[in-house]
């Protein structure tokens, strides 16, 4: 693992820095981007962030977050960059919708990040996987660099670990997260308002959604899944900013907290011919195995990955790779 102290050698001397959010734009990849952002404007750097995905209105609150740029790195000329700043990211493929993505050999990768199935891909890497998020690594990391974290950076990264634990509710969450957070809290991040933007600000779009996802909840050993077509996500409305987030929460909030389940699977079309498997577990059943397995990464107790072809077929080999671990 790369010395914190060279990291923030390589950000002092970059001069244009690009920071892309992960596709399926979660509150750690948003928190963490801003939270750096932040601070090199500080340092008087220009940095730019991107996201290849709408951006939710869910996090408009946070500062600087109307600087990120919707737009997808692959389209951008990124010659003009010097440092890629990868937060959250568990592989170089997980920030641009477009396939076959390649980075430019001059540019500088700087990786930070906590998922279980990271490649390693940057020319500098800081991946601690145990660890609750990445916006906690980046506390540490700015602790260890002896910054200041004003009000501004304090509420993007307890918006990273708030919303990376569960609300505190993850098994990832420790005594050192919530310490973390109580710290923040301490140095201006105001909890509520994290709470009320990022829990409590639903559209009737989104219980739509929920009202469709658990319509369509099935139930097998011990296993909790359910499904959404491409048609009935367009029936509910949804503004494709809302909908990764709502999916998110009715996994994780609603399908995961069914009793005596482990393994808790939302399929739902991505995009014609292509199925999206979210994945979430309980106890020791490691979901990572089985995402990385068919291509796709993430943790212990929360991954995804993409399946070409039908949703039918998506299901029976979910399912039964479920099934060979869960005996």
């Amino acid at each position: 693992m790369d010395q914190p102290q060279k990291i923030l050698k390589v950000l002092k001397q970059a001069k244009r820095i690009i920071i892309p959010l992960h596709i399926n734009i979660d509150g750690d990849t948003v928190g963490s981007a801003l939270a750096l952002y932040n601070l090199l404007g500080y340092w008087g750097k220009h940095a730019d962030v991107t996201t290849a995905d709408p951006l939710s209105k869910s996090f408009l609150f946070l500062p600087e977050a109307k600087a990120i740029k919707e737009v997808d790195p692959a389209t951008i000329d990124l010659s003009q960059y010097d440092l890629l700043a990868a937060l959250d990211n568990g592989s170089l493929s997980r920030f641009s919708r477009v396939e076959n993505f390649r980075i430019p050999p001059h540019l500088n990768i700087i990786n930070i990040d906590h998922h279980k199935t990271n490649g390693k891909f940057g020319k500098l890497n800081y991946v601690i996987p145990q660890v609750s998020s990445t916006a906690e690594i980046l506390y540490d990391l700015i602790r260890k660099w002896k910054v200041k974290i004003d009000k501004k950076i304090a509420i993007c990264l307890l918006t990273g670990i708030y919303t990376d634990t569960g609300s505190f509710q993850y098994e990832s969450t420790t005594a050192q997260s919530l310490e973390k957070a109580a710290q923040l809290i301490h140095l201006g991040a105001d909890q509520h308002e994290v709470v009320n933007h990022i829990f409590r600000d639903w559209s009737t779009a989104a219980i739509s959604l929920w009202v469709k996802i658990l319509a369509n909840l099935k139930t097998k050993n011990r296993i909790v899944y359910s499904t959404l077509t491409l048609k009935e996500i367009k029936e509910t409305g949804i503004e494709p900013q809302e909908s990764s987030m709502a999916r998110s929460f009715a996994l994780s909030y609603l399908l995961r907290t069914l009793s005596n389940t482990t393994v808790a699977i939302l399929f739902y079309e991505e995009k014609k011919g292509w199925v999206r498997c979210s994945l979430r577990s309980h106890l020791k059943v490691d979901v990572s195995k089985i995402a990385e397995k068919m291509g796709g990464g993430g943790h212990i107790h929360a991954a995804a990955f993409s399946i070409k072809g039908r949703m039918e077929d998506a299901i029976i080999k979910t399912i039964s790779l479920f099934e060979e671990i869960l005996k």
